[in-house]
């Protein structure tokens, strides 16, 4: 049996996962178990044969490019303890143990929703959003661990997979859990809302996203709004009152509403903005039209504002009072790759947002760094924007413009529609001089390298697939004295 001897977010040493036996967890999956003790125990679960400690329960998934049976022996030598599978092997480690099930994935996603609901009280917070959902997830957890031990899911892990090996960790002691609920198809969100059984739905947006699998905007937001459609009697549905499309979303009887938003009335709002550039943004918050004070918060931009409206929106929803969450708030800080700001040795200050983007997100960084002061010049590593569909190339014209608008004076932009990138920006005022085009990330980072100055403020920001990571990499390389300034 793994053992967790971390700490939760509020510095408590945080809950064991629940312990199962593999009697149980035959039970759960529907499955038979062929091989091994039933009182075995297990409280850790893996589908990647990479990612074993020791003791886990490995699921031999078959995925589009990979088949786990293939596994099994490498599993069981890096100290799986028993593994499901959907047919038996021929020839199986003695040491594993073997439940047989009609389908791993399923059985996985059917386990992950037991534990759900043997974890009890327990409050689950879903999130999803065109963007934005891990920030949000992050700080919806921050807030909710003011009030008891919170359970986040780790990461991105938001999709079939993702989702219950993140309820899988759930333990007796957590009274709460934020899980992100991502989509890239249709009808991928009923099953995410069935295996997680929400009592808290939080949508943030509905971006120009996915579109190659989506017909439409409207479609985007019929699938996220599944999530909404899903929520049993007595849920809540946490809504962006600043999105059209999100605001027409309406919960099922027996559930009620709790909006936020930026632009208009909602029960979490925020007026009397101050954005302080990378310094954060101060606030005054709003409780159902009441103000609740003067906050601050070191999150920069509206984009981040927005966030953490919906975080606080959803401690609300879960019955507690925002206004205990303030010290956390002012604690927060942007997760790895989506908007962390280091001092480079060489005095150049990086804002690293390279997990991924989509033209809203594009806009509103460039924005926000678009005001922030800087002693030397505004540089943008820009990548591909990926999945957009037939608006593809307008979008990327939009996001070069946006960059010369924003007082951006150096522009690296990456990928097959860099062109397109470039040629914006140069109907934006730029020249050939402060544009320049790259097939990938590592030239980009190379080229970058070498002419970066002390005080320039560097904007690095692409789609997943781009691995705009690579440029944060290389002009970081050789400088050990690199220093967070978040």
């Amino acid at each position: 049996m793994a053992m967790n001897n971390s700490t939760d977010r509020g510095g408590r040493p945080a809950p064991v996962p629940l312990e199962l036996t593999l009697g149980e967890c035959a039970r759960m999956t529907g499955g038979t178990l062929v091989s091994g003790e039933p009182s075995r125990k297990v409280n850790a679960y893996a589908i990647d044969s990479r990612a074993l400690h020791g003791g886990e329960l490995f699921f031999a998934i078959i995925g589009p490019n990979n088949d786990g049976h293939r596994f099994l022996e490498g599993a069981a030598a890096a100290g799986a303890g028993a593994a499901v599978v959907s047919r038996r092997p021929d020839r199986a480690p003695e040491s594993l143990a073997l439940i047989e099930v009609p389908d791993t994935t399923r059985a996985l996603q059917d386990l992950a929703s037991g534990v759900r609901h043997r974890v009890t009280p327990l409050t689950v917070v879903g999130i999803t959003g065109s963007c934005g959902k891990t920030s949000a997830k992050e700080i919806s957890a921050a807030l909710l661990a003011a009030h008891g031990p919170v359970l986040a899911s780790a990461g991105n892990l938001n999709n079939h997979y993702g989702l219950p090996l993140s309820l899988l960790r759930l333990g007796p002691g957590h009274r709460r859990a934020v899980c992100e609920m991502g989509i890239s198809t249709p009808d991928e969100m009923p099953r995410l809302v069935e295996i997680a059984r929400p009592d808290v739905g939080v949508v943030l947006n509905v971006n120009p996203v996915h579109l190659e699998n989506f017909d439409s905007l409207a479609g985007i937001a019929a699938e996220k709004g599944k999530l909404i459609d899903g929520l049993g009697p007595g849920a809540v549905a946490v809504l962006n009152a600043d999105d059209p499309l999100v605001g027409a979303m309406v919960p099922p009887g027996g559930c009620r509403t709790v909006t936020f938003g930026l632009e208009g009335p909602a029960d979490v709002a925020a007026d009397n903005v101050d954005l302080l550039g990378l310094g954060g943004v101060d606030f005054t918050l709003r409780l159902e039209g009441a103000a609740a004070g003067r906050w601050h918060s070191p999150l920069p931009g509206r984009h981040n504002l927005a966030n953490l409206l919906a975080g606080l929106a959803a401690v609300r929803a879960a019955g507690l009072d925002p206004r205990a969450s303030r010290e956390a708030v002012a604690d927060l800080r942007p997760y790895d790759m989506r908007g962390t700001v280091s001092r480079l040795a060489n005095g150049v200050i990086l804002y690293d947002d390279s997990y991924n983007a989509n033209p809203r997100a594009m806009a509103a960084v460039l924005e926000m760094l678009g005001r922030s002061e800087t002693s030397g010049r505004r540089v943008a590593a820009l990548g591909d924007m990926l999945e957009l569909g037939p608006d593809a190339d307008r979008a990327h014209r939009e996001v070069g413009r946006q960059a010369a608008a924003a007082g951006f004076e150096l522009l690296a932009a990456v990928g097959e529609r860099s062109g397109e990138m470039a040629a914006g920006a140069k109907d934006g005022g730029m020249d050939d001089e402060t544009v320049h085009t790259f097939e990938t990330a590592e030239a980009a980072g190379r080229f970058l390298g070498d002419r970066l100055e002390p005080g320039d403020l560097l904007l690095v920001k692409g789609s997943r697939g781009v691995g705009m990571e690579a440029v944060v990499r290389l002009v970081s390389a050789d400088r050990p004295e690199d220093e967070r300034t978040d």
